[in-house]
């Protein structure tokens, strides 16, 4: 199916005056299916999509295409690899290797951010169990354990600890990191 035929109903001029006719939903259907037809058919050759120029007379319609620069060719990654930048040729291959030594320093400012992150996480869970409460106070402290051994059967034990902590507290003691 040619895209002239398709399209020739789109340019057809309108009357004045009369009521516009609707398309049945049918219509609509088959409409559209034949608009994806032409759609497909004309991407069936991956980077000539559209006849602009008047055809010349030795060739089908069909034969003559010109360049859709919407599709892309890009490089294989095997000639991306292959490109030196310490000498690169051309500006293609200039800009290829700016935007990847750029690529590589985000990348490597990335990792060591990442790394550092980590070291400073793992130092602080490390030091969350190193680190002891102190007593402000040692002599009070003293004092109030050596109540809870006379108080309680078992020390050290949960209760005679929390027992001697509460005792301190109320007497006035506090805590420090260590």
């Amino acid at each position: 199916m040619k895209i002239q035929e398709f399209a020739k109903h789109l340019d057809e001029p309108r009357e004045i005056g009369k009521k516009k006719q609707r398309l049945s939903s049918s219509e609509m259907r088959k409409l559209k299916n034949k608009a994806f037809e032409v759609y497909k058919e004309m991407l069936n050759q991956p980077n000539y999509i559209r006849n602009v120029a008047p055809v010349p007379a030795n060739q089908e319609d069909g034969e003559h295409r010109y360049y859709n620069p919407d599709v892309k060719e890009d490089w294989s990654d095997k000639y991306k690899k292959s490109i030196d930048c310490n000498n690169p040729k051309g500006f293609s291959q200039k800009a290829h290797c700016a935007g990847r030594t750029k690529r590589e320093t985000i990348m490597n400012l990335k990792s060591l951010v990442k790394e550092t992150i980590k070291e400073v996480v793992t130092e602080k869970k490390l030091n969350m169990f190193f680190e002891e409460n102190k007593p402000t106070n040692p002599s009070k402290w003293s004092y109030y354990k050596s109540q809870a051994k006379k108080k309680f059967d078992v020390y050290p034990s949960a209760y005679a600890n929390a027992w001697a902590a509460k005792q301190y507290k109320a007497a006035g003691g506090g805590w420090k990191k260590g």
